[in-house]
């Protein structure tokens, strides 16, 4: 009962972690350990996002351990290579050989959907990263996500774009996949809703050589805004022709992106410049501090914390704190523990995680920013 009130109170309130580490946690001997599956892109396209998460895994793993000294977790981790048949090799690997009782993953709907459909066939618990399609919906009962879907995202970027220029004549480029199109759908109405009009629509296939043909298209009727959907090689190649081709220049300011944490990195700087979006905005309160300072400890004291790193951090906690209160590793009492766990942690990604019935996250908190010099700043309208 002393482990749990101690890990539960962390999870309530952000006690501040050091005063519980000031000494190092004895592991008892007779300690349980449980296994948590993570399925992620750890190379390939999406790899970049996919380290960071275990970034963030890890350093809640440290903690989560050092306060539960009686029952320790350990990431039993599968690369999908950003790959969808990779993917569902990992899944099976973790629910039929290493028999893992919970899993997290992975970064992109494509991929989570389908895998998580396989862990539920199995009664395993899943519990969803970053995909954003409103297609998880679907996936029943035992699954659950660390972020809110397309439908939120895609509204308050399109009201965002157009409160901050004050134009209403948009074009959206997306990728020709479930989540560029959900997205679309979701952009698309919110631009009616708010009294503009979606002059031209593009959908790209992503890992082409050359998006010229695509970009002259999403221009061709004159667009005051542009909302476009990419990432990683994607996002530089098409910001990079968009530039050459003079065709940034004629939005620059109003170049609109989800998560634009995902392509700062890939972008060349003069391409990108003044480029806006939303991206998940982390709690800057003490449990914010915390993470930082043993991020600071484990890379560097350059590390920036993206929303990649809030969501595997506060996934890890939530699974270990549904652990905590089913007092028990089983598959069933996991999954039944899970929507509590959502209920009363205050993450790093979202204070509020609470889920609805579908195990999505009700509300989420997004942050404007904006890419200047090839670093994401926040942004404040004028």
């Amino acid at each position: 009962m002393i482990r749990r009130s101690i890990l539960k109170a962390f999870a309530l309130s952000a006690i501040s972690l050091p005063m519980f580490l000031t000494t190092p946690a004895v592991q008892a001997q007779d300690a349980q350990t449980v296994d948590i599956g993570v399925l992620l892109s750890m190379t390939g396209s999406l790899g970049r996002g996919g380290n960071n998460v275990v970034l963030g895994m890890q350093t809640a793993l440290e903690e989560v351990n050092a306060l539960s000294p009686s029952r320790q977790f350990r990431l039993v981790i599968e690369d999908d290579e950003s790959s969808p048949q990779a993917a569902m090799d990992g899944i099976r690997k973790l629910v039929d050989v290493d028999k893992v009782p919970v899993v997290l993953g992975t970064v992109g709907s494509a991929t989570t959907i389908p895998t998580a459909s396989y862990s539920l066939s199995k009664n395993i618990a899943h519990v969803g990263l970053t995909a954003s399609s409103p297609d998880v919906r679907s996936l029943g009962k035992g699954y659950f996500s660390i972020i809110a879907t397309d439908e939120v995202m895609g509204a308050a970027l399109a009201k965002f774009a157009m409160e901050d220029t004050g134009k209403k004549k948009v074009g959206i480029i997306v990728a020709n996949d479930a989540y560029g199109v959900g997205l679309a759908k979701r952009m698309q109405e919110a631009v009616a809703a708010n009294g503009g009009e979606v002059v031209s629509e593009v959908r790209y296939e992503a890992g082409q050589p050359d998006y010229r043909a695509e970009l002259q298209r999403l221009f061709s009727p004159r667009p005051e805004i542009v909302l476009a959907v990419s990432w990683g090689d994607n996002a530089r190649l098409l910001t990079k022709q968009a530039h050459e081709l003079g065709l940034m220049q004629t939005v620059q300011g109003a170049w609109y992106q989800p998560y634009p944490a995902e392509i700062v990195n890939a972008c060349i700087a003069e391409a990108c410049e003044d480029v806006k979006g939303l991206d998940i905005a982390a709690d800057r309160g003490e449990r914010f501090q915390q993470l930082r300072a043993a991020l600071e400890t484990r890379v560097g004291s350059d590390v920036v914390i993206d929303w990649f790193i809030g969501v595997g951090y506060d996934a890890v906690w939530v699974t270990a704190l549904a652990v905590d209160l089913a007092n028990s590793a089983e598959p069933a009492a996991i999954s039944a523990a899970l929507p509590k766990a959502f209920e009363i942690y205050r993450g790093v990604s979202d204070a509020d995680m609470s889920v609805d019935a579908d195990g999505i996250q009700r509300n989420q908190e997004y942050g404007s920013f904006v890419i200047k010099a090839g670093k994401l700043e926040p942004y404040t309208a004028n």
